[in-house]
């Protein structure tokens, strides 16, 4: 998928995403529609698939194919992942969560260094420059506390087959420590999502490679 064809989805999928919390908040003013929330209920009929597996600190929710269908985009086949793979996944996610962080933003620096240099903005490039050197020490600074994070976060989990037919672990990670809109109530039937306030703090999104037990950041969209 090339850069344009990125924005323009991105750009549908938050005006459908700010769509379906309007309407909603029409029926339903438990939610602040100024932090915007994304609840996607499981069907009455599939609650039964749901799984649920104790971690050592945590619990994860594992949603059914049937149910993960509605949530990944065309081009990829849904499928229910094994109790064991979670296990696993869970494991590295916490070994490898911060070497994958620092890869997504190596990844990104470069991007916007190159753009900045190309047009020519000096300036701006001594300052990113300088931005990304406190990122890299705010990283190594809090990286066992982000993952003392993680290992007591709750995850929700979907499986899916990517286009060149990887099968991939969708992993949301949800801090319900503070819990201010009390949604730990519908971790269990419903997939969480959402963006501002608590959801930029306490909300994180990986991806579980199982060909090669790798985890990333927003690598696999």
């Amino acid at each position: 998928m090339n850069k344009e064809s990125w924005k323009l989805k991105s750009v549908f999928s938050i005006v459908l995403l700010f769509l379906f919390v309007w309407s909603n908040a029409q029926e339903d003013d438990f939610f602040d529609t100024n932090y915007g929330v994304f609840l996607e209920k499981a069907d009455s009929t599939l609650l039964n698939k749901i799984r649920i597996i104790k971690f050592s600190h945590s619990e994860g929710i594992i949603f059914p194919a049937e149910f993960a269908d509605s949530l990944i985009s065309r081009g990829k086949n849904a499928f229910s992942p094994d109790s064991l793979i979670i296990i696993a996944a869970e494991k590295e996610l916490v070994n490898q969560y911060c070497k994958a962080i620092k890869k997504f933003n190596d990844r990104v620096n470069k991007e916007t260094s190159d753009r900045l240099y190309y047009m020519n903005d000096l300036k701006a490039l001594r300052n990113y420059e300088k931005q990304k050197r406190r990122q890299n020490r705010i990283r190594k600074k809090y990286c066992s506390k982000w993952q003392n994070d993680i290992l007591v976060s709750d995850k929700q989990i979907i499986g899916y087959i990517n286009e060149e037919g990887e099968k991939i672990l969708l992993i949301k990670i949800l801090d319900f420590r503070e819990d201010p809109y009390d949604l730990k109530r519908l971790f269990y039937t419903s997939w969480i999502d959402g963006w501002h306030g608590w959801f930029e703090t306490n909300v994180k999104s990986v991806h579980y490679h199982l060909k090669n037990n790798l985890i990333t950041v927003n690598e696999e969209l």
